[in-house]
């Protein structure tokens, strides 16, 4: 994907300017249209789909667009969204939403139970090529849906299921009417969308952006913006410099951007730590990452601490496990493998790895100890990580040869046998679950598996801590997941990192920053206009 010259998104904003305001002279500056909010993103959606995008980007743009039966609020509390009210059955297995009435689609359809259902239909049918199906599967089950009226809908668990109802706020709801009978996976709907959220989909150019503009039907008020422009930016210094220049208002940063930006008048910066973590993860399929022991050592071998140190400078922590830090499951007292490149040698030797050439690379059968390692191009943590590790590993005798990669490219390599190790970040859920990442049901395209992990352990926690509704019993389970895992090393969890994000001061009305994000209701956001 290539990136954008500053001068071709000058010309984006201003053509985006003439469209959501007919009649405009043509007098204004160069800069952001008056009431539109710009958003810099690192690379473009892959479906505007709930049901089937599964990356950041995707749930970025289609937030805006579509709305879930919940929502997380400010305090991570959960709170209705399309559903008015829910409740649960003493056993836990029964759970009723009622829904808000007089919600309609962006094209004048009204909102019913049956879009609910067919959502989680489509969702649950084997057809659809869908990551998020594990979400809400129990078991390998699916829950019965059941349409009481036009405003209620009743799910039956075939047993209780304590994320449940925390995922149900991971998804949004998509349009009966327009999508009965299509192609879910191929349809046209996937870059065309209609939802029912605060702003309309008008459209998408690829590698350049994706324009909405206000619902002002929409059920929690109008929006106060004529707009989002959600302009694709890969390079991270494009879109520093877009954001000094007053081009875009929101950007993620980098801790470079951090210090170029500190003395910037028009922006402010926000900082929070966020359920995500950064990982080194392997092809599980592979001969080489199949011994434990190779695994470990590539764990010892990697400095964790200096590359926060040296890369976040302050903007996050090294990770242990696969629970983030702000989780109530996250657990400290599990192993840590601090930066020892001694026992990292000495566990390959056990595994027969051994140092024989001048190269210094370990040698098995014939065989050097080298393997392709992929990184996601546009992402200066990413990026500067990767060298850290290329040559903590030459240290301990291993070889990792790098491969910067389009993000969008890189998530489409995912699968056993197409990759050998990568860098990516993942996103936790607010409810720790980590069973579509974990649980060896979801290897391959049942899930999001993508390591191919297997390990009957880890597979009997998850499902004890998936069936049981006692909080204080599920921290204890999670406890004991992150222990086993981490001892199993399919990863090396590098860091947690802070949510960085600058924001032009013209723009207001967004949520307090934290772990449910800063857009939670994106129809309170406003522009504010500049003193003359």
């Amino acid at each position: 994907m290539r990136n954008l010259s500053l001068n071709l998104i000058l010309i984006l904003i201003l053509t985006t300017a003439l469209i959501l305001t007919p009649g405009c002279s043509g007098c204004r500056k160069p800069g952001p249209p008056a009431n539109v909010l710009v958003y810099g993103l690192r690379s473009d959606p892959m479906f505007l789909n709930p049901i089937i995008a599964s990356e950041m980007t995707s749930i970025t743009v289609n937030s805006f667009i579509f709305n879930a039966l919940l929502r997380y609020n400010e305090k991570m509390e959960l709170e209705g969204d399309l559903a008015e009210s829910w409740s649960a059955s003493a056993d836990g297995r029964k759970i009723t939403f009622t829904l808000r009435k007089g919600i309609t689609w962006h094209d004048g359809a009204p909102f019913t139970a049956m879009d609910v259902k067919f959502t989680f239909d489509t969702l649950f049918d084997p057809s659809t090529n869908t990551y998020n199906r594990g979400l809400f599967q129990i078991d390998g089950k699916n829950p019965v849906i059941t349409v009481k009226d036009n405003h209620t809908v009743e799910f039956t668990l075939p047993k209780p299921s304590a994320p449940f109802i925390s995922n149900i706020a991971s998804l949004g709801i998509v349009p009966f009417h327009i999508l009965k009978g299509s192609d879910i996976n191929r349809g046209e709907f996937n870059w065309h969308p209609v939802g029912t959220g605060p702003f309309i989909y008008r459209e998408w150019k690829a590698s350049e952006k994706v324009l909405l503009t206000a619902n002002r039907k929409y059920f929690r008020g109008a929006p106060k913006l004529d707009g989002v422009l959600l302009l694709i930016i890969p390079s991270a210094e494009s879109r520093r410099i877009a954001l000094m220049t007053d081009t875009i208002d929101v950007s993620t940063l980098s801790t470079e951007d951090l210090r170029a930006v500190k003395d910037m008048k028009n922006i402010d910066v926000y900082k929070w730590s966020q359920l995500c973590y950064y990982y080194l993860g392997f092809d599980l399929t592979r001969e080489l990452f199949q011994d434990r022991k190779v695994r470990q050592a590539i764990n010892y071998a990697i400095d964790k601490k200096r590359i926060v140190k040296a890369v976040l400078q302050g903007t996050g922590k090294v990770a242990t496990g696969p629970i983030p830090i702000p989780s109530w499951a996250y657990a400290e007292d599990v192993e840590q493998y601090h930066y020892n490149p001694e026992k990292a040698r000495s566990l390959l030797k056990e595994a027969g790895w051994t140092i024989t050439g001048k190269d210094g690379i370990a040698e098995k059968g014939g065989r050097k100890l080298e393997f392709e390692l992929r990184y996601p191009s546009g992402s200066p943590p990413c990026e500067k990580a990767s060298v850290f590790i290329q040559n903590n590993l030459a240290v301990a005798g291993i070889k990792a040869d790098l491969r910067s990669t389009e993000f969008s490219a890189l998530i489409n390599t995912l699968n056993p046998g197409q990759f050998e190790a990568v860098i990516m970040d993942w996103i936790e859920n607010p409810d720790p679950d980590c069973f579509v990442e974990w649980h060896s049901s979801q290897i391959g395209d049942k899930g999001m598996n993508f390591m191919s992990y297997s390990n009957p352990e880890v597979d009997r926690l998850l499902l004890e801590a998936r069936e049981t509704l006692n909080t204080k019993r599920r921290i204890e389970l999670y406890r004991e997941f992150q222990k086993v895992l981490v001892d199993d090393a399919p990863y090396v969890f590098l860091w947690n990192p802070d949510a960085v994000v600058a924001i032009n001061k013209r723009v207001q009305g967004f949520s307090k920053p934290g772990p449910a994000g800063i857009f939670i209701e994106p129809e309170k956001v406003y522009i504010t206009q500049p003193e003359h």
